[in-house]
């Protein structure tokens, strides 16, 4: 089973459309990061200061080009 869309992106109600969607995506995807971040916010306030200079620092490793194939 399988869906199949097809649309004429060049007419202008379809590109006001799609604007629409992204907006709409870009909004909750905002609304979901903000709320993460609350949370994460109140979970190490519960945390002594002391425990959290105790732990390992975090470290991040950009991806390369050669990571672009690459699976996860």
């Amino acid at each position: 089973m399988f869906t199949n869309f097809v649309a004429d992106t060049l007419d202008a109600g379809n590109l006001s459309n799609l604007r629409l969607l992204i907006d709409k995506a870009i909004a909750w995807v905002k609304e979901r990061f903000d709320l993460l971040c609350n949370n994460l916010t109140q979970e190490l306030e519960a945390i002594p200061y002391d425990t959290l200079l105790s732990r390992e620092g975090v470290t991040y490793n950009a991806p390369t080009l050669s990571a672009i194939r690459k699976r996860r």
